[in-house]
């Protein structure tokens, strides 16, 4: 596989991720029974981080297409923290449904001690979007990696984004400001 091909393989991943945890937060995450009702709770309670850590996932994306090398190293670091974050977020949920479904469980009966509410929960039952979500994050921690290894092989960013020199047929620019601040008119012929 060319570098090319392998950068544009490797943000389309990192989108796609990016997305499905995004999808996964905004679906029904987990079905409480209490007293009879039942009562749906979103990611947006559950994992109310994903979005948040969804989006910063995809700004890396632009970030990674325009940064050298070193920087690239660095972003796909960053892109795999935030892997663990969605798989922490996401096994906190899982690990205790009732206590992340705690603000629904509040406004739906107005009990607000949660010791109360912990006593009367029947069922929890999880949806797949929670286990979703969680894949998706371990992708992105293993994408994170990858880019890291692999980043170095990627092409090198075009000239519109490296700052180099600027030099003038007459000197450069850089020696232009030192005769400048030494008296010296650097416009004028020197005969």
């Amino acid at each position: 596989m060319t570098p090319s091909r392998l950068r544009l393989l490797t943000l389309a991943v990192v989108v796609a991720e990016a997305g499905l945890v995004a999808l996964a937060w905004s679906q029904p995450w987990f079905l409480l029974r209490l007293s009879g009702a039942e009562y749906p709770v979103g990611g947006q309670v559950a994992g109310g981080a994903l979005l948040p850590l969804a989006l910063a996932s995809l700004c890396l994306v632009a970030a990674l297409a325009i940064a050298g090398r070193f920087f690239r190293v660095v972003l796909g670091v960053l892109d795999a923290l935030l892997g663990v974050c969605v798989v922490a977020v996401c096994a906190w949920a899982l690990s205790d449904p009732v206590r992340a479904s705690l603000p629904v469980l509040t406004d739906a009966t107005g009990i607000s001690s949660e010791g109360t509410l912990l006593g009367q929960i029947a069922s929890a039952p999880a949806t797949p979007w929670p286990f979703v979500a969680l894949v998706s994050g371990s992708l992105i921690l293993a994408t994170g990696l990858a880019i890291a290894v692999t980043s170095r092989a990627w092409p090198v960013s075009g000239a519109r984004y490296t700052r180099t020199r600027l030099e003038t047929p007459e000197g450069d620019a850089v020696g232009d400001w030192d005769a400048l601040s030494g008296g010296d008119d650097p416009t004028t012929d020197p005969r």
